[in-house]
């Protein structure tokens, strides 16, 4: 789930946390743009690095088909 969206100097930060196995985890992506296709408090898929969860990040914000693959990824 998206915890927070904020504009700050020019980019936007993106906070969201999701469950990795049994920890939760909470990540942050900096993405430059200016209409972004979620909103806070939005359940978005997340993929991330299994040896790695806080390396993850947001299939929606970089290709929309790339939301809907399978692999490790996770509704958060």
């Amino acid at each position: 789930m998206v915890v927070r969206k904020r504009f700050l100097r020019g980019e936007w930060v993106l906070v969201y946390g999701f469950k990795a196995g049994a920890a939760t985890v909470q990540a942050r992506n900096y993405v430059l743009g200016f209409k972004l296709p979620v909103k806070e408090r939005q359940p978005v898929t997340v993929v991330y690095d299994p040896e790695n969860p806080s390396r993850a990040f947001l299939p929606i914000l970089y290709a929309p088909a790339l939301d809907r693959l399978g692999g490790r990824q996770r509704s958060a």
